[in-house]
């Protein structure tokens, strides 16, 4: 009987053995802790009336709104601890799990711009939204943000509206500032035109007054679909930039209209912005670059400084544009000395814009090297094709190209730039011993569907003249002489006193007489100067 007891005591332990929870270390949920306990125990009872300890994690369980300590047994729907996050330290982490609440953005922005939200916490998930207000002359851009859209004010300035999406980690943004539109600003405003509906027909606005400085001045508006003119007085109206100069400090006002080109179902408010700004220099602070956005109809001065002397380009894809008052999208120029200033006008003009997007590219041209007779050379269809020659002594020097398709530029050394005009397929230039000639040419081949090649032959051609008196230092033989007819007609030659003048014959000789006459088309022409006596003097 007692063995029987015994056993039926081990079977009853047995069977609880095997009912009884086994500690689960699988975690469902996500867990945050700075706990470091043991798994917690808990008894409950089960519907059949069974006890049972449920095993708990030491860890906190997390989501956006609660924590809690999760099962490990095999109720896994059981929760120990279960409470709302809450962040009295203001750390942003829950006081009881740690759990990340929310992250901090930071901005920096321009001096003088305006922000609502410098500083802001984001609860986890939600985006961060904030505005900077500044110049309405700037366009802003943010590191880690992205920019949504921007509004015009009433001021004269511009609010622009950034985005953090849903920050993932305490996040720092930092917004720059470009200068789009060159010039100070001294005054800018929205002018509302009541009414507008018909097409082509002139509305008032409300006149601009300002108190400015004595200055050269630029003003425009800004957006519209139609042309808001501006200007000293109504019957001197610009539709698109206009420039006035003050000469005196004191008021001024600017009288506005309004032209639409659409004709509205309706009559309709327009609000333009408008813009009344220094005309200074537009200082270029590298050698190319782009983006930048200037006044159309408004003559300006670009400046820049070149590292090194030389020839340079500089040139714009802003077509049509006028630099130096020539109608080009380039020019070339010279510097003389280390880190010189170069100065170039530019004008846009366009009835359809009031501001052009200016970009430059400003390079360095130091062509091949050109010997003394023939030399085979490529010509560029594109732009100009530069060489170089250095006189061996003081003198004149031509180069002829032998297709005649070819032509050489004029450069002018006392302005610095290249001239609009062209000598054709021939070129003289003066140039001091040791001095190297810069020798552009352009391709007039309208017919070449590539780069074309060429011979240019270099030879001495003496002394240069012009039309008008010229003293020439002679030898006993003859100095050779170079004119160039810049149109075409009779010329006359005339030998001074005691000065003869040597015209080469086809066979060689020369010919000494007082006075030449010969008919020019626009070539040049070589002859021979000496002195009566055959003495080395001036003549």
């Amino acid at each position: 009987m007692k063995k029987l007891f015994c056993l039926g005591l081990c079977l009853l332990l047995v069977i609880f053995t095997l009912t009884a929870c086994l500690n689960n270390p699988e975690d469902t949920g996500t867990t945050s802790g700075e706990e470091t306990t043991t798994p917690v125990e808990e008894e409950s009872t089960t519907p059949g009336g069974e006890t049972h300890d449920h095993v708990y994690a030491a860890e906190w369980t997390t989501d956006a709104t609660n924590h809690w300590h999760a099962a490990t047994c095999d109720h896994k729907d059981e929760k120990k601890d279960l409470g709302a996050h809450k962040d009295e330290n203001a750390d942003n982490k829950c006081d009881t799990c740690a759990y990340v609440m929310a992250y901090a953005v930071t901005v920096t922005a321009p001096n003088g711009a305006v922000v609502d939200k410098a500083a802001q916490n984001v609860a986890v998930g939600a985006d961060a939204t904030f505005a900077v207000t500044y110049g309405v002359i700037y366009r802003l851009s943010a590191d880690n943000a992205t920019l949504v859209d921007s509004v015009d004010n009433e001021d004269g300035t511009v609010t622009w509206n950034f985005k953090v999406a849903a920050p993932t980690a305490d996040t720092a943004v930092t917004v720059s500032a470009e200068q789009v539109i060159f010039g100070a600003p001294v005054d800018a405003g929205l002018v509302t035109f009541e009414g507008v509906s018909s097409a082509w027909t002139f509305y008032p606005g409300a006149d601009i007054t300002v108190n400015l400085e004595a200055g050269d001045y630029i003003a425009y508006f800004l957006g519209g679909d139609g042309g808001a003119t501006l200007g000293l007085a109504a019957d001197d109206c610009s539709t698109m930039g206009y420039a006035f100069t003050v000469e005196e400090a004191g008021e001024v006002t600017l009288v506005t209209k309004f032209m639409t080109y659409t004709k509205y179902d309706e009559a309709t408010d327009v609000s333009l912005t408008y813009i009344i700004a220094k005309n200074e220099d537009v200082t270029l602070n590298a050698l190319e670059g782009e983006g930048y956005l200037l006044a159309t109809n408004v003559s300006q001065e670009i400046v820049f400084t070149v590292p090194t002397p030389g020839l340079y380009t500089f040139s714009t894809t802003a077509e049509g544009i006028n630099i130096n008052e020539e109608i080009t999208s380039s020019c070339i120029f010279m510097a003389t000395e280390e880190n010189q200033e170069i100065r170039i006008s530019v004008k846009y003009e366009d009835s359809m814009n009031v501001l052009f997007d200016f970009d430059w590219s400003i390079a360095f041209v130091d062509g091949p090297a050109l010997n003394d007779g023939a030399n085979d050379v490529v010509i560029s269809l594109e732009g100009y094709t530069a060489f170089t020659y250095t006189a061996p002594v003081a003198g004149s020097y031509s180069f002829v190209a032998e297709s005649g398709n070819n032509y050489f530029y004029y450069w002018s050394t006392d302005y610095g730039f290249l001239t609009s005009d062209y000598s054709g397929s021939y070129l003289v230039k003066n140039a001091e011993a040791g001095e190297k000639i810069l020798v552009l040419v352009k391709c007039h081949d309208y017919e070449a569907i590539d780069d074309v090649a060429d011979v240019i032959t270099v030879s001495y051609a003496g002394i240069l003249v012009e039309e008008g008196e010229n003293t020439v230092a002679t030898n006993g033989e003859g100095t050779e002489v170079t004119f160039i007819a810049t149109y075409e007609g009779w010329f006359n030659i005339i030998a001074g006193e005691n000065t003869l003048i040597g015209i080469v014959g086809e066979d060689e000789t020369v010919a000494w007489v007082s006075e030449y006459e010969i008919y020019f088309e626009g070539e040049n022409f070589a002859f021979l100067v000496k002195t009566a006596d055959g003495a080395e003097a001036d003549a």
